[in-house]
């Protein structure tokens, strides 16, 4: 007995440092995104993100993609995905890598929606109150640094809604995902998806071939690190971690993500940093911690991916 519970204390450390590694490696993809686009052109960056981590998932996978890809689901989640990279990198040329970590707070409230619509979870006022604080910092961080007297505020805007919109299809990436579990290993469904994914990219990144070789050290090294560590790696990392925590304690440190991507912005970037994105920024992590400390009972995971990692 002894024995065991050494072990169960172990793995529990083992998952805890893999879900913290996540959430600081998701904590860091807004920062660096913007600075690889510096370096390289905003499809063409989606498009590596996507077909790298395809190749790295099929390494780990022990099912062929083909038998994955009769599933509509799979289609559906890989499209979703694609346009959600796509729009996700094209809004950060636009606004603050600090706004979108709160803008894309947005994912777990529409993942909950579309889980009681396609998966027939309940709604109950956790949820609700939950959706209600973290809605509240997205509409404050959308509207953040649209000072009429500005020189580009249609184009912050736009970058926002773009955010936005990506964080919406990345809801129904999560939700399509939930409907291709089947007997097939974690692996083998992300291969077949971000397959697709890098499909829906490839046509995109073909028109927008800019690589600037005089981008600076630093760009060059985000492209790398947005790449390896912050798509293929932090996908496995996750699914590392859930296999040896609780779904509780998982939830709670992905709570953290927009903490961990504003400080990364002001480490990084030198963002400026208002009283009104620090108020958003509080809404949405009140907001996450209310929808991660739902009461089990009622909890049922819509994803086997976070709702409310950040690209």
């Amino acid at each position: 007995m002894r024995a065991m519970r050494q072990i169960q204390t172990r793995s529990w450390r083992r998952g805890f440092a893999f879900a913290l590694l996540g959430s600081l490696l998701w904590g860091l993809t807004p920062s660096v995104t913007k600075l690889a686009v510096e370096a390289v052109a905003a499809d063409l960056l989606a498009f590596l993100r996507l077909a790298v981590a395809a190749v790295a998932f099929r390494a780990l996978a022990r099912t062929p993609a083909s038998a994955l890809l009769g599933n509509r689901w799979t289609w559906i989640a890989g499209v979703a995905l694609g346009g959600d990279f796509l729009l996700y990198t094209r809004g950060l040329e636009s606004t603050m890598a600090s706004t979108a970590a709160v803008l894309v707070c947005v994912e777990p409230v529409v993942t909950i929606l579309l889980a009681v619509w396609l998966l027939g979870e309940r709604w109950n006022a956790h949820r609700a109150v939950g959706s209600i604080l973290t809605l509240l910092g997205v509409l404050v961080a959308g509207l953040h640094g649209l000072d009429p007297g500005g020189d580009t505020p249609g184009s912050v805007l736009a970058g926002n809604a773009m955010i936005v919109a990506a964080a919406i299809l990345w809801s129904v990436y999560a939700v399509a995902q939930r409907k291709t579990l089947t007997d097939h290993d974690w692996a083998s469904r992300l291969h077949a998806i971000f397959l697709v994914g890098s499909l829906v990219t490839l046509p995109f990144a073909l028109v927008q071939l800019r690589v600037t070789p005089g981008a600076s050290f630093v760009s060059w090294g985000s492209v790398v690190v947005v790449v390896l560590f912050c798509t293929a790696g932090v996908y496995a990392v996750y699914a590392k971690a859930q296999r040896l925590l609780d779904v509780g304690v998982l939830s709670l440190l992905l709570a953290g993500i927009p903490v961990f991507s504003l400080l990364f912005a002001q480490l990084l970037l030198r963002e400026p940093f208002s009283f009104a994105l620090m108020a958003a920024g509080v809404c949405v992590f009140a907001g996450s911690l209310v929808l991660a400390t739902e009461p089990l009972p009622s909890r049922t995971p819509v994803s086997t991916l976070p709702a409310g990692k950040s690209h």
